[in-house]
């Protein structure tokens, strides 16, 4: 099943277009003082809006505060998307702990509306009622009385109108000059480091496409090591966008020219065991780790009443509030960052949500964990895991769960997995950890 991510959206009320900061629809979260006992978090979201060439920009809250700052923060987004979108089914793509919150907002709302609506009609009514009341007044006829003057007094009358004329012109002059907004500034060039210049040219110049090095060079996490770039660009290039020499049977020092080298190798590394996979080796690995998802993690077939139209992109809307930069979406993956609170020297943990060939969501997507320290048993505890708990889930909005899910479990998923290491090592095949072609040897 093939998706493609929808345009950034500019959400407009009639001609008022609304546009969050930027251009790639990231909110700005401020975090606001609170008081309460024990920590507490409150955060605030800063948007721009535009109508002509007037630009403004407003500030959205949530009402309470929480001991979590993920929950308010997503608390805030909630309350930001109900302002700006207060008619849309949102509410169907939340996340269970929101969705109370957007019914309280949606009420009061509506109560609001309901009184806006209450008092506009009882100051139209007033009008009426005014022209009627002037209508039955009498009119009264007024003539011109005539003023007699010398030359001299209707020169002068003259001359003080036509400066007054002149004030008044000159006054609507600065008010328009006022509603002009001034040029933004030229925004600066990013200043790249030397080291990373010099990897983007040994890459560009070894094959891969521009697009596939700034991905790498880019993420959370990237270093001056070409070894660990090659092995991400291994591991995560499509085979059809890989330079000819890096692709299977084409001379790569290590890689198994057999059809079964480079795909059982990417799944092996996802913790698929060799006896589990065999009969996937002549697929890409495009198409069979969703085979393999369904064959050994998700064996339940897709029930097709739970496919709901739409229910993808407005989860990526909602998605994008809440993670502001730390979530990404490309072609059929999304990527999210997550703070590793419980394990804090490992760093952040990302999560690849991959929705290719899945019946999303009467089926849960496939879930990726990337990190340095990642072996293929965690990777695989962590993808059984969110399988089962997706499987709950099924015909609803279920990334935001499931990502919560990792970072509550991530302390004893990782424990759980060094300690099965520790006693049946998942060996990982010594050809993924060279790359460099025959010609280069």
């Amino acid at each position: 099943m093939q998706r493609t991510r929808p345009p950034v959206q500019v959400w407009r009320q009639d001609e008022l277009r609304v546009r969050p900061e930027k251009n790639g629809a990231r909110p700005i979260y401020e975090q606001l003082r609170c008081k309460g006992p024990g920590p507490q978090f409150k955060f605030g979201v800063r948007m721009s809006f535009e109508l002509g060439q007037k630009k403004w920009s407003e500030t959205y809250a949530s009402p309470d505060s929480y001991p979590d700052a993920t929950l308010a923060r997503g608390s805030t987004a909630v309350v930001a998307l109900h302002h700006l979108q207060p008619t849309l089914p949102l509410y169907r793509v939340l996340p269970p702990e929101f969705r109370d919150l957007w019914n309280k907002v949606d009420e009061e709302y509506k109560k609001a509306e309901a009184e806006r609506k209450a008092r506009e009609a009882a100051e139209e009514l007033e009008r009426i009622r005014e022209k009627e009341r002037e209508a039955k007044e009498p009119k009264h006829t007024h003539s011109i009385v005539p003023i007699f003057m010398t030359e001299e007094a209707r020169m002068t009358i003259e001359r003080v109108l036509q400066e007054m004329k002149q004030r008044r012109e000159n006054m609507m002059d600065i008010d328009t000059l006022d509603d002009v907004p001034s040029p933004a500034p030229a925004p600066s060039a990013p200043v790249a480091g030397g080291i990373m210049e010099d990897l983007r040219r040994q890459l560009a110049v070894m094959g891969f496409e521009s697009s596939d090095v700034q991905a790498t060079l880019s993420r959370p996490g990237a270093n001056s090591n070409l070894s660990d770039h090659l092995d991400w660009l291994m591991l995560n290039v499509a085979e059809s966008k890989l330079p000819a020499k890096f692709g299977p049977g084409k001379g790569n020092l290590e890689v198994i020219v057999s059809a079964e080298g480079r795909t059982l190798a990417r799944l092996e590394e996802l913790g698929f065991a060799r006896s589990e996979v065999d009969n996937l080796s002549r697929m890409s690995f495009e198409q069979a780790l969703p085979s393999a998802y369904k064959q050994h993690i998700v064996t339940i077939p897709a029930d097709p009443s739970h496919i709901i139209p739409d229910i993808f992109e407005e989860e990526i809307t909602v998605l994008e509030s809440i993670y502001g930069p730390d979530f990404v979406m490309s072609d059929d993956k999304m990527t999210l960052t997550i703070q590793n609170v419980d394990l804090p020297h490992l760093g952040n943990v990302t999560l690849d949500f991959l929705f290719g060939n899945i019946e999303y969501p009467a089926h849960p997507p496939i879930v990726i964990l990337n990190h340095e320290k990642a072996t293929p048993r965690l990777r695989r505890l962590i993808l059984e895991g969110a399988a089962s708990e997706g499987l709950v889930l099924v015909g609803s909005a279920m990334v935001y769960s499931l990502a919560s899910w990792v970072t509550n479990n991530f302390k004893d998923i990782f424990h759980k997995s060094q300690k099965m290491d520790d006693t049946s090592r998942v060996r990982t095949p010594h050809y993924r950890k060279v790359h460099m072609p025959r010609g280069n040897e």
